[in-house]
């Protein structure tokens, strides 16, 4: 019984430490999937979750140094150093934007949002657009539904460029300063279509490119 029982606990433990080893390959496969960036639709998909492969990355290299499984932490601390690579410059202002900032120059103030296919409700966007009045909002998921529906949005957002659609992949965007030959391409294979335009701020031409 004695033997039985540690056989089993020997066998928990392969597993378990199996598992780990299977996520590590795996987070790695889909890290160095992601930084090739395949102009296919599903590979593509690797490229959206950097925050989920940092913090897997996190668990599973403090399981290996806890193990004292150097190998293996050394392969996982560097799909955490790639993903932390990634992520940090969206979470760290540069120092030409604190420049802005503190020069007082008002810096330019976008807001983005994926109002989701299914959704023909727009005044929880509309209440978010309120209180947080950015100057430019680009919208995804963009349909004829929600178009009606931010109307309103006119007397403050004047400038608008719209192309709604019946699927998933709808654009506009809406601003309160003149948008510059705004104009809809097609970025990429997928045949999908994303908005680009320019406009001016601060002096200087910006250009905006809206995709999904």
């Amino acid at each position: 019984m004695k033997h039985q029982t540690k056989s089993r606990q020997a066998w928990y433990a392969i597993s378990f430490k199996g598992m780990f080893q299977l996520a590590t390959l795996l987070l790695g496969l889909l890290l160095i999937t992601s930084f090739f960036r395949f102009d296919h639709r599903l590979l593509s998909v690797a490229t959206n979750f950097y925050v989920v492969y940092f913090l897997a990355a996190l668990l599973i290299t403090l399981y290996w140094l806890i193990r004292r499984s150097w190998g293996w932490g050394v392969l996982t601390l560097g799909s955490l150093v790639l993903s932390t690579a990634v992520i940090a410059p969206y979470y760290y202002s540069s120092s030409a934007i604190e420049q802005v900032a503190e020069g007082g120059d008002k810096p330019l103030k976008l807001l983005l949002s994926n109002i989701n296919l299914a959704n023909q409700d727009a005044s929880s966007l509309i209440s978010l657009v309120h209180d947080e009045k950015p100057d430019l909002i680009v919208i995804q998921e963009f349909t004829n539904g929600i178009q009606n529906e931010l109307q309103s949005l006119k007397s403050v957002y004047p400038y608008s460029f719209q192309k709604p659609s019946g699927g998933a992949f709808g654009m506009a965007v809406y601003s309160k300063v003149e948008l510059l030959n705004p104009k809809a391409e097609y970025i990429g294979s997928f045949g999908e279509i994303s908005i680009v335009t320019s406009l001016s701020w601060g002096g200087e031409e910006v250009v905006v490119i809206g995709s999904h």
